[in-house]
């Protein structure tokens, strides 16, 4: 269609969000949606006498994306309006409120008393209801009060133009297209009855070949507050044709206009609860005259929330204001513009949350760019820089960025294309709407059903099903740089956001000023035309594996089935009286010690309903339960051991720190420094050694004590003539790897390459056991875990284990050797399904820098059944690692 309805335009555009675009009028002739709305402007401008060089403020839509606005005002330049200013309308009705009321006198001198207003904005564009909190700001000119504005939650899904087309559909059903669109282009009597204005004269149309009178009457008001506001099918489907954006059907059953605006109305004044509200504006081209009826049904409400006069012709505190006879946003337009000429307090704006993906330590993780919560309306806001969080590599020239913005409740006025049809993948809707949000839908994607999806139709089914309900909110950019970069750039970045100004200016800059030159004296700007939709990044292929943490029993079940033991350790005292009234140490403390420790280490099977149930274990690398009562009881026995250990005597002071070390980081700090007297040698033989290098590995958790330990572990390889490390050493240093995020950092570069030597010696020497007759190798397993896990210290030194890197390719070579034999061994003997092969991919994958996951049965090929790893049970236990 070559005629755009106004009202159509700024609601595709709203619509639109950061997409572009157009509205196609035929014959290969289309314009974008921002330059038809500035083409409009500006002829209002050209007939108000408005010169280039006059500062205009213009009344926006509460939801207008800042790319929208961006686009508006970039084609406002190109007529040749370059000073304009955009103000949002509702924000343009309260400054028009507040400015005519008593502002000494009619709020509340405390600036602790919670007061707001709230704005209904009824176009033929759309409806617009929204609460305003409002602000105390003192300043040279006298005490203003300003409307604090939230970023709107969703776009409403009611429209004027919709609401005419439904009224006229139902009072004259069966109009041809024609017709149809003559009166909803040409007639203004719809428009005269939604708003309770006198009707014009009547007007002459064709219909069927003849020429008629068209003269409504009293009829079209009648069904104003009877029909709905929702998507009208048969406009949205002419649009449709021209802007796909408003190719919209109706939402759910009709409801009547009526009922949708007293629902959202009711919901609103609920918007801030413990405020009084102060204020209801009713503002816009179809404001009407009377109170109408979706007012009347809210009374107890309004009278609850504080306003307590009826309706009023002029702005009133603590009343409805109904401005149907002013241009209430044009008058508020002109105060901002006045204002911010004299230095005064406009409104206070919340701005848009903003992040962008940076990696660190081959970790991705989203960057604020927005540090503040709010700003200044009309004001810039300018965050401190950002330095070296960011870099292009050598000889690069373009950076392309992932950024996450907020996302309304847009598409929910778009009906699922898919809705009431049998769904094409049974089961995905149901999973997606758990998901909870886009980026999960995605995620459950890559994880359940990416391997089978060959001609992608899932991925495209779940990407519109998950942006219909959640909004994707992940977006690719540009910034591109005048030269290739020569070297590794470390760059800062700056940004500045001006409220209802358009996008976001986001910098770029090298961090060392000796660099700058590489930008030829420009400035290196986000370059916003090459933003495009994108799914969230997948996580970054990885050279070391992801943490493997202790996920507990949410329920604390161990608080049913071993709440007698605990009870009786908390009831047990260390010694006890004999008969001849001396203390002596108590063999039921020992006993209840036992208990406690099995309660927090043994595996529970349960059965409910004759099925089989393995409880996860009662608390996690923490020493947190599933609960929160049961993390107490955790911590009360934790009590209880300190002060214990003050008087455990010393043939039972190993077993005593070896037990209650399994409270892992809730393990008291005196018995930590009881185990590192063990380490040190201090104290003990090498038996005891080898049991309180496990404890400490479960119980450290500082820097401090992981440099211990390794240095620890180091000395003992050093005395154990050559050979590789007892099972008690790997076992600590693979828990230390799998459960504490810092423990690399504390890891020097020669433990790291000790430690992986004689891991690799292992590899070795079970690989040599390779037959036909034995089909696990548990022992190969643990040290290809353990290995896998040394590959944490790249967080430190991504050098490590490099295969360019001279230091380690002796090492980096065995390592690979070993795994190609093993994966040509367990491939060709079938060994544990492809569960092995898979494995053994995956570590050389992590090698590579090419990691991601790991096959979830991986820690079962480590268990051997005839050598148990379980801590000592009694003293008489042999040496189980030298």
């Amino acid at each position: 269609m070559s005629r755009v309805p106004v009202s159509c335009a700024w609601r595709g555009l709203v619509a639109a969000g950061d997409r572009p675009v157009r509205w196609d009028s035929g014959k290969g002739s289309s314009s974008f949606l921002s330059a038809i709305l500035a083409a409009h402007v500006t002829e209002l401008l050209t007939q108000s006498h408005c010169r280039p060089r006059d500062t205009v403020v213009l009344a926006i839509p509460d939801a207008l994306d800042e790319f929208g606005q961006d686009a508006l005002l970039r084609d406002l330049r190109k007529a040749g309006f370059g000073n304009i200013q955009l103000l949002w309308r509702p924000v343009a009705a309260a400054l028009s409120w507040l400015s005519a009321v008593d502002q000494n006198n009619a709020f509340a001198p405390d600036m602790d008393v919670k007061e707001h207003i709230l704005v209904v904005c009824l176009g033929p564009d759309g409806v617009e209801m929204t609460p305003f909190r409002l602000h105390r700001e003192q300043c040279e000119n006298g005490l203003f009060v300003i409307p604090v504005r939230d970023r709107p939650r969703e776009i409403i899904p009611l429209t004027g133009f919709d609401w005419a087309a439904n009224i006229f559909q139902s009072a004259m059903p069966g109009l041809e297209i024609g017709a149809f669109w003559q009166v909803f282009m040409n007639f203004p009597h719809i428009w005269e009855s939604m708003a309770q204005r006198p009707l014009s004269e009547k007007k002459i149309w064709s219909r069927q070949d003849q020429w008629r009178f068209w003269h409504p009457g009293e009829m079209m008001g009648y069904h104003v507050p009877t029909t709905s506001a929702r998507p009208n099918h048969r406009l949205r489907k002419l649009l449709g044709k021209s802007c796909h954006i408003l190719n919209a059907k109706s939402i759910g059953p009709a409801v009547s206009s009526q009922d949708d605006l007293s629902n959202l109305f009711k919901d609103r004044l609920q918007a801030i609860p413990g405020s009084r509200l102060r204020g209801v504006i009713i503002s816009g081209p179809l404001c009407p005259q009377k109170l109408p009826g979706w007012i009347f049904s809210a009374d107890q409400e309004l009278r609850e929330a504080g306003i307590k006069k009826p309706s009023q012709a002029s702005p009133q505190i603590d009343s409805v204001w109904l401005a149907h006879d002013q241009n209430i946003w044009g008058h508020g337009c002109a105060e901002y513009a006045l204002r911010l000429d004299r230095g005064e307090p406009t409104y206070v704006d919340t701005l848009p949350n903003l992040s962008m993906l940076v990696e660190r330590r081959g970790e991705h993780f989203w960057l604020d760019l927005v540090k503040a919560a709010t700003c200044k309306g009309g004001v810039p806001y300018k965050p401190e820089s950002i330095c070296g969080k960011f870099a292009i590599k050598a000889g690069g020239k373009r950076l392309q960025v992932y950024l996450r913005k907020d996302q309304l409740d847009g598409g929910r006025e778009l009906e699922w294309e898919n809705g009431g049809e049998q769904e094409p993948f049974p089961g995905i809707d149901q999973k997606i709407t758990l998901s909870g949000s886009y980026d999960s839908a995605i995620t459950l994607y890559r994880e359940k059903y990416k391997e089978e999806d060959h001609d992608g139709e899932v991925l495209n089914y779940i990407r519109k099903l998950s942006d219909h309900l959640f909004g994707n909110p992940f977006r690719r950019v540009e910034f591109s740089f005048p030269s290739v970069a020569h070297k590794d750039i470390s760059l800062d970045l700056n940004l500045e956001i001006r409220p209802a100004s358009g996008l976001a200016r986001i910098e770029l800059y090298p961090s060392n000023v000796g660099d700058r030159n590489f930008l030829r004296g420009g400035r290196i700007l986000m370059d916003y035309a090459t933003m495009r939709i994108t799914d969230p990044p997948p996580s970054p292929k990885l050279g070391w594996p992801p943490l493997k943490l202790i996920k507990v029993d949410p329920d604390a079940s161990f608080l049913n089935y071993g709440k007698i033991q605990i009870q009786q350790y908390l009831n047990t005292p260390v010694c006890r009286e004999d008969l001849f009234g001396d203390r002596i140490f108590s063999v039921e403390f020992e006993g209840a010690v036992d208990e406690v420790k099995k309660i927090l280490t043994e595996q529970r099977i349960i059965f409910v309903n004759g099925e089989r149930i393995i409880l996860s274990p009662p608390i996690d690398q923490d020493g947190c339960a599933g609960n929160a009562i049961g993390s107490v009881t955790i911590d009360r026995v934790a009590t209880k051991v300190e002060n214990d250990y003050h008087n455990i005597p010393i043939h039972y002071e190993r077993k005593f720190l070896s037990r209650m070390s399994w409270l892992f980081a809730k393990t008291p700090d005196n018995l930590k420094r009881g185990i590192r007297q063990y380490l040190s040698s201090e104290r003990g033989d090498g038996r005891d050694w080898l049991y309180m290098v496990d404890a400490a590995a479960r119980s450290f958790t500082s820097t401090e004590e992981f440099e211990f330990l390794y240095a620890a572990i180091l000395k003992k390889i050093n005395t154990n003539h050559g050979t590789p490390f007892p099972i008690n050493s790997s076992r600590a240093l693979l828990r230390l790897l799998t459960l504490r995020k810092n423990s690399p950092l504390a890891m020097k570069r020669k433990e790291a390459k000790v430690f992986t030597e004689k891991t690799v010696e292992i590899m070795e020497q079970e690989s040599k056991k390779f037959s036909n007759n034995q089909k696990k190798y548990p022992k190969f397993f643990q040290a290809a875990l353990l290995f896998l896990y040394l590959l944490r210290f790249r967080m430190v030194d991504q050098s490590f284990l490099d295969g360019d890197n001279p230091e380690d390719r002796n090492l980096f070579n065995r390592a690979i050797k070993c795994l190609r034999t093993g994966q040509c061994f367990f491939s060709q003997q079938n060994i544990a399904g492809d569960t092995a092969e898979k494995i053994v991919t995956a570590i050389e994958l992590f090698i590579y820098y090419e990691g991601s996951d790991l096959p979830a049965d991986f820690y079962e090929l480590t268990s051997d059944e005839e050598e148990e790893e379980e801590e000592e049970e009694d003293d008489d236990d042999d040496d189980k690692g030298d």
